[in-house]
């Protein structure tokens, strides 16, 4: 599996408050992941490689924040292009969600 995150492209993560407290990134430029997915896809092709499962960022509710809609049309425009894109899209690949982080589990307010 291969994990396109903030780490991945030039990105301008924004300093802002988190809702639990303290300060978090955010992300609103998230959707420049597309076509860096289909670079990826070309250049690992060209190599031989495959991969078979692409993780679209990670914890994205949580310290390194993509906002709900950019995040849902990151993951739809994602989606859409692998499954019905022309080649070099990769139409068997399996495309998996970032994982959720349990912010404010420490805060006894609750509210995680």
């Amino acid at each position: 599996m291969l994990l396109l995150s903030y780490e991945s492209y030039p990105s301008n993560g924004k300093i802002v408050p988190a809702p639990w407290g303290g300060t978090r990134y955010e992300y609103d430029d998230s959707i420049q992941l597309v076509a860096l997915a289909h670079q990826l896809v070309v250049f690992l092709k060209e190599n031989g490689l495959i991969v078979k499962a692409w993780e679209i960022w990670n914890e994205e509710n949580g310290l390194w924040y993509v906002p709900e809609n950019d995040f849902s049309v990151l993951l739809c425009e994602i989606y859409k292009n692998f499954k019905f894109g022309v080649s070099p899209w990769d139409k068997t690949a399996i495309i998996v969600t970032g994982g959720l982080d349990a912010v404010g589990w420490f805060d006894p307010s609750g509210s995680n």
